[in-house]
Parts: C-alpha cells; structure tokens; sequence
C-alpha cells in the first residue's frame, strides 16, 4: 500500500517537474525574445543618436554658412561694380579708338 502511495506521489512529483520543465523552458524562450527586442531598441536608439548628430553638425555647418552669406553677397556686388566699371571704361576706350581711327582717316 505504501509502495502504490509512493508511486503515485511520485507520478504526482514527475508530472509537476514536468510542468517545471515546460514553464522553465517558456521562460528561457521569452527571455531570449527580450534579450532579443532589447537589443533591437539599443540598435534602433544607436540610430537615431547618430541621425540626430548628423542633423546637429548639418545644422551647424548650415548656421555658419548663413553667416557668411552678407560678407559673400558683399564680394560679389562689389565685383560686379568693377565689372560695370571695366565696361563703361572699355564702352569709352572703344568710342575713344573709334574716333581717333576716324580723324585718322580724316588726316590721310
């Protein structure tokens, strides 16, 4: 009698360690899953760091090229002022050379 109480107490016992067995390895796998996704968010948040530090220094550089715009806009009115300037002086050069080909002709 104790010997079938026995055996059922240990069939009791091996379908627990059983259950054990199939809740431990559950847990193993969500685990994993976890271990998994955490790794996946540590990824994805490297990610968007360097993103947000590559928008930051393309900021900068944006910031820094404003700037210098009016200093740029300066240099290029003022060429354009000589070059205006090299024009009127050519357009007088050239009415000069003119003239002076006509009298030329004139004086032959």
């Amino acid at each position: 009698v104790i010997s079938n109480e026995l055996m059922e107490i240990k069939k009791v016992v091996n379908e627990w360690q059983s259950k054990v067995n199939v809740s431990q390895s559950e847990m193993d796998l969500l685990t994993s899953e976890k271990t998994k996704k955490e790794k996946q968010l540590q990824e994805a948040r490297s990610s968007l760091e360097n993103v947000a530090e590559s928008y930051k220094s393309e900021t900068n550089k944006a910031k820094e090229l404003l700037k210098t715009l009016p200093q740029n806009e300066n240099k290029v009115n003022a060429q354009q002022n000589k070059l205006d300037d090299l024009i009127r002086e050519e357009k007088g050069l050239t009415t000069r050379l003119t003239d002076t080909k006509t009298k030329f002709s004139e004086a032959k």
